[in-house]
């Protein structure tokens, strides 16, 4: 069984997923574990890249084709995205306390998930507070972190 990778550019998914499955083994060696991930760090930024693209382009494309792309089962038109965010927390807040009549449960509805910050509320109640009134959730990750390459160069030439 060759180690070598294929070229991703001359890739289907199908075969990407074997190599995964195949490379990742744990003897395989650091080297080729790095490549793979590498090369699926690429996959995922291009198949953005290219999805932005093809949105950007389908959304001057349908005015000129009748406003929509049926696909199947599936319609595809122009549509809008949109977001809030409150602008003055503080005066929010004190607003909604004072008509409330600081009632609690009203507060409650009104908070959207995980409206409280752990450590905020740990430094300002204690973190026997924070322990009470929040779970932690541990499931495990691959964590994704820059190191100081010149600080590896230094010691790896010790």
């Amino acid at each position: 069984m060759s180690t070598a990778l294929v070229p991703v550019s001359g890739m289907s998914i199908d075969a990407i997923e074997s190599e995964v499955c195949i490379l990742l083994r744990p003897d395989a060696h650091p080297d080729v574990v790095a490549d793979l991930w590498q090369r699926v760090e690429w996959l995922l930024d291009a198949a953005k890249r290219v999805k932005e693209v093809r949105d950007a382009c389908l959304l001057d494309w349908f005015p000129e084709n009748g406003g929509e792309l049926v696909i199947g089962d599936t319609k595809l038109y122009p549509g809008r995205r949109t977001s809030e965010k409150v602008r003055d927390l503080h005066a929010a807040l004190d607003s909604a306390l004072t008509l409330s009549g600081g009632d609690v449960e009203v507060i409650e509805g009104l908070l959207s998930a995980n409206a409280l910050k752990p450590g905020a509320c740990a430094s300002a109640f204690g973190p026997e507070w924070r322990a009470e009134h929040f779970e932690k959730r541990v499931e495990p990750v691959v964590e994704v972190k820059k190191v100081n390459t010149k600080f590896l160069s230094k010691k790896a030439a010790a």
